[in-house]
């Protein structure tokens, strides 16, 4: 058996509000050390439920860049070799436009497995979050159905603002 170093490797986080940070969260509670990317105006779930960001970011590292900019995508882009994850939930073509599209990161860090779960998976739609989809029908695992609505499985614990 080949020996494995626990954990591999440090996960870049450029994901916001909330099932993309909860993905991250549980990585840091497997022993990942996380770096939480966030643009200058931050997480807007920062703004609308603070507790529920520090629930979510409280074990990771947080690096303000504006990947818009050369210079902070040059600095994300040294960060890229030595990690072991990337998460990201960007609509479809975003990250091509910022230059940090699959080309350009299997390139520099060719361990990755990309996308996941997105572009070529599901049909591109307009920003979504988990609530909107559900509340469209794709519920999964909910509960309802084709002959009845998609109920919630259970209670929010923050209000979901329009």
């Amino acid at each position: 058996m080949v020996p494995c170093a626990w954990p591999p490797g440090r996960v870049l986080d450029l994901t916001r509000l909330l099932p993309g940070p909860l993905a991250g969260k549980l990585l840091a509670d497997l022993g990942f050390p996380v770096l939480k990317v966030e643009p200058p105006r931050g997480d807007p779930l920062r703004d609308w439920a603070l507790e529920a960001y520090r629930f979510l970011n409280g074990k990771k590292e947080i690096l303000t860049l504006d990947l818009k900019r050369r210079e902070d995508r040059e600095r994300f882009l040294a960060l890229v070799p030595e990690a072991a994850i990337l998460l990201e939930a960007n609509r479809p073509g975003v990250m091509e436009r910022l230059g940090l599209g699959p080309e350009v990161l299997l390139g520099i860090n060719p361990a990755w497995s990309m996308p996941g779960f997105g572009a070529t998976r599901m049909p591109q739609t307009p920003a979504t979050t988990s609530p909107t989809w559900r509340r469209l029908g794709f519920s999964g695992a909910f509960p309802g159905g084709p002959s009845s609505s998609p109920t919630w499985p259970g209670p929010m614990p923050w209000p979901l603002r329009p």
